[in-house]
């Protein structure tokens, strides 16, 4: 079959390699159109497997009463419940905004960001801060908070967005401690040139995806809020990938008590079983928005289906013990790999929380720059041989195990990577 698709963030010339067949298997595995299996954990959607028997009942008993709605004007009992379902478990929040997607839900917060201070009389409070190494949608202003190399295709993207330094501590030649303070002055430093009186958020993934799994250390968190806090400066959470139990908590929010003004879930919310976000508000946001309205959105957002299969999502995760299920493992798979990669010539770190992990390997620990490129392709053949559908770019490998990962899951994920990371630098030396 000729295929006619333009693939977002694909190298074209390559997508023939891999089409995934019209057939699910079972648990995370994927087959492809020439009859190869995979152990798909390339994506952090896929929190429970495909064709979970419980999520597609829901699927079709929602089609069979309310297949389609709005909530432009209106609204469903789909969205209520779903709405405050997602209070009761962050309470910290009182009021939810439904978007299409994760992009769809950053682009709301930087809007409810700029109208929260217009309407309490703040008219310069337009600016934004994000982070080197960010992703946070493709949106005209989520992209324009996005720092990982590729707006500049596009040319002049939003004014007023400022990049911060991530506070890296694998890479940087201070240590943890130290680095924390050092970007923390940094971030002091930026809202002092730019000014307090014009700055409305500061945006960050706790755990950032695209760039590898980066973890942002607790205490730097802690004192990001103090920060934001003490300058009257709205912090919103991106948990698009961490949120919904990846990072073995309903949020990395929850995880280190940080307390944000706004965050944003989307891809765990729905398991990959149909595109939904959410953006959950503070009280004293909330009130601004209600007193003269918000005046952004799109048709199909909150979708009925949508809604549905969401709080059957938060339903198995709470009945089957699903974040517990990914502090196990995930913790499991880290010591397995770290003790059996710790002695390999291009190993680098094992990081992340929960299910959501990143093992660098790089040319060595002086310069910790990514490691050769024969190795780099070697190591992904030999993952593809083995039937694992990952993600490695640059060095790094990421993996998102479904939260319902079982122990022979494990085992082979952690299989996998050691031998294929061995027999990299097995046929590399014979190359």
């Amino acid at each position: 079959m000729e295929n006619k698709i333009i693939y977002p963030f694909s190298n074209l010339s390559k997508i023939e390699n891999l089409i995934i067949s019209n057939k699910n298997l079972h648990s995370s595995w994927v087959e492809d159109s020439v009859g190869n299996h995979f152990y798909n954990i390339s994506n952090a959607s896929l929190t429970m497997g495909a064709a979970n028997p419980e999520i597609i009942n829901e699927i079709t008993e929602q089609y069979k009463k309310l297949s389609t709605g709005l909530l432009i004007g209106q609204g469903h009992t789909s969205a209520m419940e779903l709405a405050n379902k997602l209070i009761s478990i962050f309470p910290s929040f009182s009021q939810v905004f439904f978007s299409n997607d994760g992009t769809g839900c950053i682009e709301a917060s930087l809007k409810i960001a700029r109208q929260y201070y217009l309407q309490k009389g703040f008219i310069n409070k337009k600016k934004f801060i994000s982070f080197s190494g960010a992703y946070h949608g493709t949106s005209y202003g989520s992209f324009s908070l996005s720092n990982i190399g590729v707006k500049e295709i596009y040319g002049p993207t939003l004014e007023k967005c400022i990049e911060a330094p991530f506070p890296n501590t694998f890479k940087s030649e201070l240590t943890s401690e130290n680095e924390v303070r050092t970007k923390i002055k940094e971030m002091e430093e930026i809202i002092a040139r730019e000014g307090a009186d014009k700055i409305a958020a500061i945006i960050i993934e706790p755990i950032q995806s695209v760039s590898g799994v980066r973890v942002v250390p607790k205490e730097y968190l802690s004192e990001l809020k103090k920060i934001s806090k003490s300058n009257d400066i709205l912090l919103i959470f991106d948990e698009v990938t961490t949120g919904i139990g990846r990072a073995g908590e309903w949020s990395v929010n929850n995880l280190h008590n940080i307390d944000v003004d706004i965050i944003n879930f989307s891809k765990g919310l729905t398991a990959g079983y149909f595109p939904l976000g959410v953006t959950l508000v503070k009280s004293d946001i909330k009130d601004s928005l209600i007193t003269m309205g918000f005046p952004h959105g799109s048709t199909l957002a909150g979708h009925p289906v949508g809604c549905a299969i969401s709080q059957k999502v938060l339903t198995i995760i709470e009945e089957s013990n699903l974040i517990s299920n990914a502090v196990v493992y995930g913790k499991l798979i880290k010591k397995e790999l770290e003790n059996n990669l710790v002695n390999h010539p291009f190993f680098g770190q094992i990081r992340g929380e929960g299910l959501m992990i990143g093992v660098e390997f790089v040319n060595n620990q002086d310069d910790k720059n990514p490691p050769p490129q024969h190795f780099q392709r070697i190591f992904t053949e030999e993952l593809y041989k083995k039937g694992m559908l990952t993600l490695f770019s640059n060095g790094i490998l990421s993996l998102y195990p479904p939260l319902n990962v079982s122990s022979i899951d494990a085992d082979f994920i952690i299989e996998s990577i050691i031998t294929s990371a061995n027999s990299a630098i097995k046929n590399s030396n014979s190359n």
